[in-house]
């Protein structure tokens, strides 16, 4: 900025430079933020239309039409709202936890964890997912095994990818979980008949607005949605977490945990 003065008998004019630098950066920042929040109740929108778009179709036609259903269209019927009912509460779950920890209030509180109880207790509500397809959960991990983790994280990571490995694997499958001990690290794995997601596209993680961009339907996004929060929770853990599809048609999840204290986390 230029402007004139007058100092003494003399006419000068002054100059004054200011640095925009940073608040033409946190006008990019805010521009970002927007752009996300956007994409982010966009894909919030195309993942709830579709079992609302279910119940609306499946209630109608029990309204309007019940006497005259067989009864084993209405049990089919029941058999899919429930199943969507499911995947709802599961996507809302994983939508409200990504909000929670993007928001700052997912509080990190790390602590000597026994994995295999911690492993039990993230199980129990998916068995009777589970048992509805005649799949076994076959557990391998050793007794003694204890890491460095935060519980509702570590449990939230599970249930996740174990969610994901039940709805790839078919009907009388199998899930085995295993867990070793690697140096300053545990290695978990989770390995299911079927194939899950793409190992690139695990890698492309790193925001909301990378899940349009994988293939599948809306339960598979829904998942994949999932596999986003146990990429962020991983990290906040300084560990990895990676999926390897194997040739005898099965996939396998491998993530790591600290096994002590390590100062990177906090």
């Amino acid at each position: 900025t230029v402007f004139p003065i007058k100092l003494d008998d003399s006419n000068l004019f002054c100059t004054v430079i200011r640095d925009t630098t940073e608040i033409r950066r946190y006008e990019r920042e805010m521009l970002r933020i927007s752009a996300e929040k956007d994409k982010f109740y966009s894909t919030l929108a195309q993942y709830l239309q579709t079992p609302f778009n279910l119940f609306s179709s499946f209630s109608n036609a029990m309204a309007d039409d019940l006497d005259n259903l067989p009864l084993k269209e209405i049990q089919k019927m029941a058999t899919m709202m429930r199943k969507s009912a499911s995947h709802l509460f599961e996507l809302l779950e994983n939508l409200l936890q990504w909000t929670r920890l993007n928001q700052g209030k997912i509080n990190y509180e790390p602590q000597k964890l026994n994995f295999r109880k911690t492993c039990l207790d993230a199980l129990s509500v998916l068995k009777p997912e589970a048992e509805a397809k005649g799949i076994y959960i076959i557990h391998h991990e050793s007794e003694d095994i204890d890491v460095y983790a935060d519980s509702f994280m570590l449990k939230t990571v599970l249930r996740n990818l174990i969610s994901n490995a039940i709805m790839h694997t078919p009907v009388n499958g199998s899930i085995n979980i295993t867990s070793s001990m690697k140096e300053k690290e545990v290695l978990i794995s989770i390995h299911f008949e079927g194939k899950g997601i793409n190992p690139q596209n695990l890698s492309k993680l790193t925001d909301i607005s990378n899940v349009n961009l994988f293939p599948g339907n809306d339960e598979e996004k829904g998942s994949v949605l999932g596999l986003l929060l146990c990429k962020e929770f991983i990290d906040r853990h300084c560990g990895r977490i990676w999926i390897e599809n194997h040739n005898d048609n099965s996939s396998e999840f491998f993530f790591t945990l600290p096994l002590q204290y390590d100062q990177r986390i906090n």
